[in-house]
């Protein structure tokens, strides 16, 4: 898997050193450091892909067609063959534990009307996040369930509303560091 990464980044037509950087970049995440300075709670979120998932993400058409996400992704990739999916580390809130926990998350993305997107095998395999942002919305969101008592959690889609499970208020986040 790793070996499909690499002559991606270093054997595409495209290779120049800023296309290694971006691709060096896109790989890594950011860790967030969300505290609450009047009741002391806080936690660090590794937010990103990171190599292995940037991996999953790469090969996120293939596995579907092959049905290795499961039925309902090899489905949704049959019924929509221009669509696409990413898997990224999300921030969850349990709301019967009132615990904070991260958990890859799938989403599939079809394009806007009007848009085609030109998959050339065997390398380009997902769509940039230029042109996923521009071109694709999502049409499935994974849930995400605790993995201690297995109700489904309470997705944080925006960093700067997530709520402190001991007091109620804002916590504050902000970055420390990197990872990949």
């Amino acid at each position: 898997q790793y070996a499909f990464v690499l002559r991606l980044a270093l054997h595409s037509p495209a290779s120049s050193p800023f296309v290694r950087l971006f691709i060096w970049i896109a790989i890594m995440g950011s860790i967030i450091r969300f505290t609450h300075k009047e009741c002391g709670f806080g936690f660090d979120f590794w937010e990103g892909i990171g190599f292995n998932l940037f991996v999953q993400q790469c090969e996120a058409r293939k596995n579907m067609s092959l049905g290795k996400w499961g039925k309902q992704w090899q489905d949704l990739i049959k019924k929509f063959p221009d669509g696409t999916a990413t898997i990224n580390e999300t921030l969850c809130l349990c709301p019967k534990c009132k615990k904070y926990f991260s958990q890859p998350r799938k989403v599939f993305y079809v394009p806007n009307e009007g848009y085609h997107y030109d998959f050339q095998e065997p390398y380009d395999d997902m769509v940039s996040s230029c042109i996923l942002y521009y071109h694709y919305h999502p049409i499935i969101k994974e849930n995400i369930f605790c993995l201690d008592c297995n109700t489904e959690a309470t997705v944080m889609e925006k960093y700067s509303y997530v709520p402190c499970p001991i007091c109620g208020k804002i916590l504050r986040g902000r970055d420390v560091g990197n990872w990949d």
